[in-house]
């Protein structure tokens, strides 16, 4: 019986090689750039962090995956593409953060969705899967499971590129990983499996995950196992009914949970309730929810069904060939930044090279930290277009050092200096990390100064915008 398990496994890859990852596109709508700032202005992202700059097509992506056991299903994304340009384009696949809904996806143009929309606009390829089971796909989702993520990933990478095929879409062959929160571990997740497995198909260019779970054994044990309450202890019911797919932990969900948690959670976990509706059912505490027998067992015996699970979903323990940058903010409890600090410490100890770290405030939890990765995406994006001479937007970026902005950080008072405000009037704006303006001038001189007293401690984007391009330098306020 093993081994004719082991031979449908094994055609079914076959097939899968073989068979074409697209299954369907279909047109969610064609965007002026003026309809992209339209978008933005109603949802409240300011113009200062995004901008239109190109007429936009997006799509809602049926394709191919592979499922845990390595049979197809189908999944959705969303793919945004920039229109009518003749660049050759760079690709962003990007990660959304946790849901339990499964139609509160990119392909829906929800909330990250929009950031897909507005990133091509800017002149990209932007691929953004829905997850395993989440929009078109049938439920369960499989919540923070590297392989399933991976694979939904990369397939619709692979299902992006037979569009541009069919369309005449020129790629610039660099591929660029990033997400935050669970869309952070998805990313990490991708560049493992394709360095690990795909090195041949894909070079990732680049990845720059944010606040993910990647050391799901260590930090992530210390979490469940911990006495104090929790922000949001609804994820933990969510990994473990969505698993129990995956990893058969129990057969009646008695044997892990204390009533009345036995029936009143899996029964919840059905892509239709919220983490909101899951916290709302739980303790603080999340591990309350279980027997005090299971949690012994777990933490006692290194071979606990959970625990072996949650070691196959570290996705830390390699060692990137490409650049990576790991965005997480200090006070974050929901996704502690151990995560961070043991997947840092892994890569540089073992010898990776081009590593960084990035907390914008230590002082930001997982909320407000999420809406600046937003910023250092846009950021990050500036930078990739600036490096591809044939878009119009490259020329809108001015080169790094026309303005010199000291000292940085800053207590009383901030100096600009540059020759480039004698040719012309520049604009200064200030925002602080969700783009509300503090502070706005016209400079005609070759020195401006702020004055900063009152200003919250913390960090800020300082825009400088010239007749020649615009440019964003990140302050960071003590």
């Amino acid at each position: 019986m093993k081994k004719v398990i082991t031979l449908l496994l094994f055609s079914s890859c076959i097939f899968f090689v073989h068979a074409q990852v697209l299954v369907s596109r279909t047109l969610i709508g064609s965007y002026t750039k003026a309809q992209v700032d339209s978008i933005l202005d109603a949802n409240g992202i300011p113009t200062f962090i995004y901008q239109g700059k190109y007429d936009v097509d997006a799509y809602k992506v049926i394709y191919n995956t592979q499922d845990y056991d390595s049979t197809i299903v189908l999944a959705s994304g969303l793919l945004a593409v920039s229109r009518n340009l003749d660049c050759p384009l760079p690709m962003i696949s990007y990660g959304h953060g946790t849901t339990s809904v499964q139609e509160d996806v990119p392909s829906r143009l929800n909330g990250e969705g929009i950031v897909g929309l507005v990133s091509a606009s800017n002149g990209v390829v932007m691929c953004e899967p829905d997850y395993l089971g989440m929009g078109d796909g049938a439920w369960p989702h499989y919540y923070l499971h590297a392989y399933t993520q991976a694979m939904c990933n990369i397939n619709l990478i692979r299902a992006a590129r037979e569009i541009c095929a069919q369309d005449s879409i020129a790629l610039d062959g660099k591929l660029y990983l990033g997400g935050y929160s669970q869309g952070g571990f998805q990313a990490m997740a991708t560049h493992k499996y394709i360095q690990e497995r795909f090195a041949n198909e894909f070079n990732v260019t680049a990845s720059f995950p944010g606040a993910g779970s990647y050391d799901m054994s260590g930090a992530m044990v210390d979490l469940m196992l911990s006495d104090l309450p929790y922000p949001s202890p609804g994820y933990l019911p969510f990994l473990v009914c969505t698993w129990n797919h995956v990893y058969n932990f129990y057969t009646d969900p008695a044997e892990y949970f204390v009533s009345p948690y036995d029936t009143l959670l899996p029964s919840r976990v059905d892509g239709l309730n919220s983490i909101g509706d899951l916290n709302n059912l739980m303790p603080d505490t999340p591990k309350l929810i279980f027997k005090q027998a299971m949690i012994d067992s777990f933490a006692s015996n290194p071979n606990h069904p959970l625990r072996l699970a949650l070691t196959d979903n570290d996705v830390y323990k390699w060692v990137p060939q490409a650049p990576v940058t790991l965005l997480h903010c200090a006070n974050d409890r929901q996704v502690p930044k151990q995560n961070t600090y043991n997947a840092y410490n892994y890569f540089v100890q073992n010898g990776a090279m081009a590593i960084d770290t990035f907390d914008p405030n230590p002082a930001l939890g997982h909320g407000d930290c999420g809406e600046f990765y937003f910023i250092f995406l846009k950021n990050y994006l500036d930078t990739v277009l600036a490096a591809n001479g044939c878009l119009t937007s490259a020329k809108d970026v001015l080169p790094d050092g026309m303005v010199e902005v000291f000292p940085n950080p800053v207590h009383d008072e901030l100096t600009l200096r540059s020759a480039q405000f004698m040719s012309g009037p520049t604009q200064i704006v200030v925002c602080d990390i969700v783009g509300h303006q503090v502070y706005a001038a016209s400079v005609i001189s070759d020195t401006h100064r702020i004055k900063i007293s009152g200003w919250s401690p913390g960090t800020y984007l300082l825009q400088y915008s010239t007749s020649s391009g615009r440019a964003v330098k990140k302050i960071l306020v003590e």
